[in-house]
């Protein structure tokens, strides 16, 4: 049979899904394997994390993750990022209409939380070792970025933030920053 699935392409699955697939009598493509992937691992916790979304401390604990990831400007997206994007559909889906307001609400107060960190650390001269330190102070993007503040203001910084390309807040207030805007509009922005 295994040569068989090799011909025919079909999937293999393996881990704890496999498990799963096969007690519901679906087809067995599963390989057997003593011990589950980290992917598997890492699925199976999400789905479990997603049982207890409606619990009163999943908020925090994604308000937590989202101002972890705000604060360090994105460098950890590979985990915080991640993790944030996999709180956000828990909170909102399994909070009911309370949830459609909570999840918005709560990257809007990581996001501002950050907004005011990253303007003192400005006032304090501390822009210059920020963008040494993450080797971004004579980039393309930062040049672009700021000169997207100085044309277009307040909706030049909202363009940066809605663009495809996810950029964190310490760069859009960092930009805002270098262009000499006012810290009523960096924030608005």
């Amino acid at each position: 049979e295994g040569s068989r699935q090799h011909r025919l392409k079909l999937p293999l699955y393996r881990g704890a899904f496999a498990h799963k697939i096969a007690s519901l009598g679906g087809p067995s493509r599963a390989m057997p394997t003593d011990e589950p992937s980290m992917k598997d691992k890492c699925v199976d916790w999400a789905i479990g994390l997603a049982g207890y979304g409606s619990a009163w401390w999943m908020p925090f604990l994604f308000l937590a993750v989202s101002l972890a990831n705000s604060l360090t400007g994105g460098v950890f997206v590979w985990c915080l990022g991640v993790l944030q994007a996999t709180l956000f559909p828990v909170v909102v889906l399994s909070n009911g209409k309370l949830g459609v307001l909570l999840g918005p609400l709560i990257l809007t107060i990581a996001a501002a939380v950050a907004t005011v960190a990253y303007m003192r650390l400005m006032q304090t001269s501390g822009a210059d070792a920020l963008l040494a330190s993450t080797g971004a102070k004579d980039s393309k993007w930062l040049i672009t970025a700021q000169s997207w503040a100085e044309k277009y203001g307040v909706l030049g910084l909202l363009a940066l933030k809605v663009a495809p390309v996810p950029i964190p807040t310490a760069a859009v207030v960092v930009a805002g920053g270098i262009a000499k805007m006012d810290e009523g509009k960096i924030f608005a922005g």
